[in-house]
Order: C-alpha cells, then structure tokens, then sequence
C-alpha cells in the first residue's frame, strides 16, 4: 500500500544538479519511472482508507490525459474556450448534484488553496494565484457524466454501507468505535494510547489495507475513510480482518 524504506532511500536519484546541457527525454523519463512510481501510495486501489481520497475513476483519468493532451493554461476564456465551457458545465452539474443555491461558484484547485475574489465572483476560470490547466475540470466533466446523478448517488450509499460494515466487524473485535457511523467515516481505538498507535503501525507494516493515525479528544485513534469508487465488499472484509489480527498481535506483544 505505501513505498517501503528502499523506495524511499530511492528518490534520493532524483535530488541531482541541473544538468549543463540537455538530457535526453526517454532517459528523464526512465528516471522518474525507474526513482519515482515505487515511491508511490495505493490511493486508487479499494483498500487504500486513508484521508478523504478515493482514488480517479478511470473515465476521470482518461478525461485528465486528453486534458494534458491540449496542453492549455485555463486562467483566462480567451486563453482556453473549451477550459472555460467545461468549468461552466462542471459547476452547474455540481450545483444540481448537491442542492446548492443557484449562482454558487465552484473552484478547481491543483492541490493548494483557492480563493474567490472580492464580491465572491469567479473572474477567468481559475481563481487560483497560479491559474490552473484544463485538467481539472476536464477531469470532473468526464467522471460526472459518467456516474451520472443516480451513479453519484450509489456511490454515496456503497461506501456509506462499507463504513457501517467495517465498524460493525471491529467492534465485535473488541475495539472502540468512537462516532455514529452514519457516513463513510469510522473512527476507533483500542484499550489504551500506547496500543492505538501500536495498531496504527501495525496496520501499515502489514500492508494489507491502510489507515490514518488521528487526534480525537486530546486521544490517539484510527480513522478509517471509505471513499474510493474501487471499494468493495471483499475489500471492507479483508481490510477488517487484517486490522482485527493486527490488534490481536500488538496485544500480544504487550503482554509479554
């Protein structure tokens, strides 16, 4: 799920000086391949449960490349008609989809925070200090089409049933679930700190799913997110035993 200690240690290859003279694209690109994909994380597998991070649907990644593709800087409409259309579309489509008031803005942002201008009008289609690729809203034009609003909405319910699930299952484990499992989001602990954070590492070292350590109440826990289009119920149950038998062991091992 996550790179281990040698992927790590391995992108110290790309921490090198500029070069005098041009390097070769195929050998620039085998270098990012060869230093940098191990040192990635699972998020779009099913059993990645970490953060709010569900992964790109693969219609999303598809509409992203062919937004790469065009190679345009959407900061303005004169700069990308087609950026400023489909953000006009994007935004009236989550509009619709989630209830909001009618002339809501919407703000595709690369990772960073946006802002909206004095008066809370969107001026150009990215008001974001760097300005923004067509990759964004192309991305969101291609999956919300795709899901469509009953998709959408399916979605929603799915992991919403997967969280109940999992919390259902390590409960009768013997660990404390701390919230209300209503939505997608399961919060738990074990008897005391010291074996909640144990169960956290334990977790990660064994690979099978991944969760993130949280802060509830001054108190260390587990907070397990459901979000990825790609969870299923095979998923939910193998990420459950795995952290059941994780308790189980560093359990164990305290005792001795």
């Amino acid at each position: 799920m996550a790179p281990d200690d040698a992927a790590l240690a391995g992108l110290a290859r790309l921490d090198e000086p500029l070069p005098e003279s041009a390097a070769a694209a195929s050998a620039t690109l085998a270098l990012l391949d060869e230093a940098g994909s191990p040192a990635t994380v699972a998020i779009a597998g099913g059993r990645y449960l970490g953060f709010v991070t569900g992964g790109s649907r693969p219609v999303a990644l598809g509409a992203a490349r062919l937004a790469t593709a065009w190679d345009q800087n959407a900061a303005l409409p004169v700069m990308s008609p087609v950026a400023a259309r489909l953000h006009e579309v994007v935004t009236r489509r989550l509009i619709s989809l989630f209830g909001l008031p009618a002339g809501s803005a919407a703000v595709f942002v690369t990772g960073a925070a946006g802002y909206l201008p004095p008066g809370g009008r969107v001026r150009g289609n990215a008001p974001h200090p760097s300005g923004l690729p067509a990759g964004a809203p192309g991305r969101g034009a291609g999956g919300a089409r795709a899901l469509g609003r009953q998709g959408a909405a399916d979605l929603v319910a799915r992991t919403c049933r997967h969280a109940q699930t999992m919390a259902s299952s390590l409960r009768d484990a013997g660990l404390e679930v701390l919230n209300e499992v209503v939505l997608n989001q399961v919060l738990v602990r074990a008897p005391t700190d010291r074996l909640t954070l144990d169960l956290v590492a334990a977790v990660h070292g064994d690979g099978t799913c991944w969760c993130g350590p949280t802060t509830w109440q001054s108190r260390p826990a587990m907070r397990i997110s459901i979000c990825g289009w790609a969870t299923s119920g095979h998923d939910v149950e193998a990420s459950a035993d795995a952290i059941v038998a994780a308790c189980r062991h560093v359990r164990a091992h305290r005792r001795r």
